[in-house]
């Protein structure tokens, strides 16, 4: 057997189960509120492959007990979905637009294979010249009829682009959801043509492989993945399907926020914002139980920072395994927090790029303050005892004289906005000793929370500078952070912020944050670390000593020549 045939024979051939682009035909029904009653006919669901689903329905019933009658049964449905205006010298005339349309709460079209089903507000229009119904519907569930119990899900990712490493596991190889499944190949005896046999079997073998629920799961790419890849980079197309993400059905799925989550996991690994067009449920062989359709994202493919470069840190299908059994991961504030750094990450304009790292930093901070794991900040509880009596003797005679000014503006009869500025002041004055908002020193909390020794490194770097008018690290972080929430801009013709320092400064709020997110997944493997601009073999997430410089951390970095 020469190599063409070995190839032809022993290659890996194609299961067609999987359609990147849907059809459900069959009897509609559609259920409307004022005046009650339904519209049937024959409909078309067409679905494209990011998830937008298009109804067109020939209506050719109408059951209600609203009274609505014409000699035309087009022009009776017409008046029912519209509001009637028509007078007894001309009955069918209706008052189409928005606003008088009947509410349409709820679709049904029964197929052959099944029913598809949504419900809520459902959009929909009448089209000229011919008796039909245009729905937009953005969710809903399909049934296939007599369907077996589900075992696997599946999720067709969009913009998902990554290397994907040669996988020969046992468990994966013939899954029944695999697009191509490994051929078997025969004991022979030229050891050459068994070689040349086991390339060819194996050579679809391209996938993530990951435990989800401690069960074998795996991302394959599409038949077609090269051409795909190629439109997205090129931007011939603005997103399309990629590759499949498969795995087992277990009771976690039910308490998730299935698909977003792992969704927002790869768009934050792969630095590309990744979607699922829609979630399918199969039976043991692969069959279709049900669909579910749901809104979709829809961006276009954007290549942005990858803290995992699967080619050269081999970690996408371990972090997947760990989030999967991680009691974090399911948490909302886990899942926001992924969420902002992956729009840090394709953020190009400083003012809002701050502003989502400053949100997660303080998102992050309230929710360990919740679970009691820090404390609400106060300044006093970080001053001496005689240090605390001394700043209150203070404050509490100051609050005092601010009274008796509030009390003399009354007796002047000054504005109303004077004595509730007096008042304001002293309120301030008054809580002083109580919580304090201060973003740099809630960084410096969850540093500490999180044992990553960057604080140090940092202070002794702003110790060092001259010329500064911020000496501390935390100082300068909160400066950051409110000149865009406040001001909205950085001045940095004034002088007061250079460029440099602040993309150097939020490379390494994103570092960290990225540090911090893998800490809680359990991660020990490689990522490459936002500060370092050149791609490395990667570092692990304790590579930041006491011993790192803040040159090490970026800051020493020129980008504006």
């Amino acid at each position: 057997m020469d190599e063409k045939t070995i190839w032809k024979t022993y290659s890996p051939k194609l299961n067609p189960w999987f359609s990147s682009e849907l059809v459900y035909e069959g009897q509609g029904t559609a259920f409307f509120e004022n005046p009650a009653g339904k519209v049937e006919g024959k409909t078309v669901i067409s679905i494209d492959e990011l998830g937008e689903i298009k109804v067109d329905m020939e209506y050719a019933r109408l059951d209600t007990n609203a009274a609505i009658t014409s000699e035309s049964e087009s022009f009776r449905i017409l008046k029912f979905l519209y509001q009637h205006v028509g007078e007894a010298k001309y009955p069918d005339i209706i008052a189409e637009g928005e606003k008088n349309k009947n509410p349409c709460s709820k679709l049904i079209v029964e197929t052959q294979d099944g029913t598809f089903v949504s419900t809520g507000n459902i959009s929909w229009a009448t089209l000229d010249a011919r008796d039909g119904i245009i729905f937009w519907i953005s969710r809903g569930l399909f049934e296939v009829n007599n369907a077996r119990e589900p075992k696997y899900w599946v999720l067709p990712l969009t913009n998902f682009v990554s290397y994907f490493p040669w996988n020969n596991h046992p468990l994966l190889v013939n899954h029944p959801m695999r697009l191509y499944q490994t051929p078997t190949v025969p004991e022979m005896s030229d050891e050459r043509q068994k070689a040349a046999a086991l390339f060819a079997a194996t050579n679809k073998n391209s996938l993530v492989g990951f435990e989800f629920s401690k069960k074998p799961g795996f991302i394959e790419r599409m038949p077609d993945y090269a051409e795909r890849e190629e439109k997205l980079k090129s931007k011939q197309v603005r997103q399309c399907i990629t590759a499949l993400m498969v795995g087992e059905i277990s009771d976690a799925i039910k308490s998730r926020w299935f698909p977003y989550e792992w969704a927002n996991l790869l768009s934050f690994a792969s630095g590309t914002e990744v979607g699922a067009s829609w979630l399918e449920l199969r039976d043991s062989e692969g069959k279709l139980v049900n669909r579910k359709h749901f809104p979709t994202l829809k961006t276009t493919y954007e290549k942005g920072y990858a803290v995992i470069d699967e080619f050269r840190h081999g970690g996408l299908g371990y972090l997947i395994s760990l989030a999967s059994n991680s009691p974090e991961f399911s948490q909302s504030y886990f899942r926001i927090l992924i969420n902002q750094l992956t729009h840090a990450n394709l953020q190009n304009h400083a003012e809002t790029r701050m502003t989502i790292l400053s949100r997660a930093f303080e998102g992050l901070f309230e929710f360990a303050r919740k679970l009691g794991l820090l404390e609400q900040q106060s300044l006093m509880s970080n001053l001496p005892e005689h240090y605390r009596q001394e700043v209150k003797t203070i404050l509490d005679k100051a609050s005092s004289e601010i009274e008796n000014l509030y009390l003399r503006s009354n007796k002047e009869n000054l504005s109303n906005d004077v004595s509730y500025s007096l008042e304001r002041i002293e309120k301030k004055i008054e809580n002083a000793n109580n919580t304090d908002g201060d973003f740099g020193m809630k960084v410096l909390k969850l540093l500490d929370l999180y044992k990553l020794p960057d604080t140090a490194i940092m202070e002794q770097h702003f110790f060092q500078e001259v010329g500064k008018s911020i000496k501390s690290w935390a100082g300068f972080l909160s400066m950051l952070r409110n000149a865009p929430i406040h001001q909205g801009y950085f001045a940095i013709q004034d002088g007061i912020f250079d460029w440099e320092e602040i993309i150097n400064a939020q490379d390494h709020l994103h570092d960290i944050l990225v540090r911090i997110v893998l800490k809680i997944l359990g991660y020990d493997g490689k990522y490459q670390p936002k500060v370092i601009d050149v791609p490395a073999d990667g570092k692990t997430i304790d590579w930041v000593t006491e011993n790192t410089s803040a040159e090490d951390l970026g800051y020493e970095r020129k980008r504006f020549g």
